[in-house]
């Protein structure tokens, strides 16, 4: 991300302020609707990220769970993304499908490319 000092500025003039409040409100549906973690600020934040990325970098989500985050982060831009989740344990494979359903209504999944894997596998393969 060559953009990094301006999207630095950005962060520290908008950050808790009015302005921030109402970019954050624009997730406020994604956090009822969704499964996940992020609060509305993170999920303004991971957003206005992907908007300083360099045409051509991908936003890297390890871990996606209910796919929250990953929605935010692709919302109303056309970043794409690379997820890796192995989806382990008794709940992975219901998780997995809540995840494909999410991706697929929210109209994400051509701008993602999955890995089912544990992230250790996947950067050995890069290695």
């Amino acid at each position: 991300m060559s953009n990094i000092k301006d999207f630095k500025r950005w962060f520290l003039e908008e950050y808790d302020s009015s302005a921030w409040q109402l970019g954050a409100s624009r997730f406020i549906g994604i956090e009822r609707e969704l499964y996940g973690w992020s609060a509305c600020g993170l999920m303004h934040l991971l957003n206005t990220a992907l908007s300083f990325m360099d045409e051509g970098e991908e936003y890297l989500e390890v871990g996606t769970y209910g796919g929250r985050s990953l929605v935010a982060a692709l919302k109303d831009n056309d970043n794409r993304a690379q997820v890796i989740d192995p989806f382990p344990g008794d709940d992975g494979e219901d998780m997995f499908q809540i995840w494909s359903r999410v991706v697929d209504e929210h109209k994400i999944r051509d701008r993602v490319t999955f890995h089912r894997e544990f992230c250790e596998k996947f950067a050995g393969e890069m290695t």
